[in-house]
């Protein structure tokens, strides 16, 4: 009988490759009296039930693989960090952006879309009268020619003096029951 390696490699239940016959065994043990169990040869082939693995389909392997992370090659090394940038400046608005550089464009953005949101109607009676309004307007505003448009202006001022003056026509018409 042959003593195992210093560190065999073993299965979870136990079973181990004898180094000189290459036999798969389970290696001699000491019992708490003092005792020695004799080694148990295992046969070739059988697999016991603590060593099997739990079913896992494609899809799960390549779940758990991508979990796992990128494989490397061993001995690499990522390369070094750049060094860290000095924190900016508070804005003028005393938080700084942490979510990154864009941050403060996106939320300007969201607020300028819930500054545009109509206003929610008390009732629905008034939506026929509305729809009839715009057509009118929109027949009107495409009957004159597009001054404003040859000269953009890149403020946007020309689109505000625009909105300002609809908005007061809208309030100058009055609704008439016919």
């Amino acid at each position: 009988m042959t003593l195992p390696p210093i560190d065999p490699e073993t299965t979870t239940s136990g079973i181990s490759v004898d180094p000189v016959t290459l036999d798969r065994v389970v290696a001699a043990t000491r019992r708490p009296d003092g005792s020695l169990r004799k080694e148990i040869k295992i046969r070739p082939g059988f697999t016991p039930q603590e060593d099997v693995g739990r079913f896992r389909t494609q899809r799960q392997q390549v779940a758990d693989a991508r979990k796992a992370g990128p494989r490397v090659v061993p001995g690499w090394a990522p390369p070094a960090q750049p060094a860290k940038k000095p924190p900016k400046p508070k804005s003028e608005t005393g938080t700084t952006s942490k979510s990154g550089p864009g941050a403060q464009k996106k939320t300007d953005k969201a607020k300028a879309k819930e500054k545009e949101k109509a206003p929610v109607k008390d009732s629905w009676e008034d939506d026929d009268d509305d729809d009839k309004e715009k057509l009118k307007k929109s027949d009107t505003a495409s009957s004159k020619p597009d001054q404003d448009s040859a000269e953009a202006d890149p403020t946007g001022q020309k689109d505000s003096d625009a909105v300002d003056l609809l908005a007061k026509e809208i309030a100058a018409v009055t609704v008439s029951d016919s």
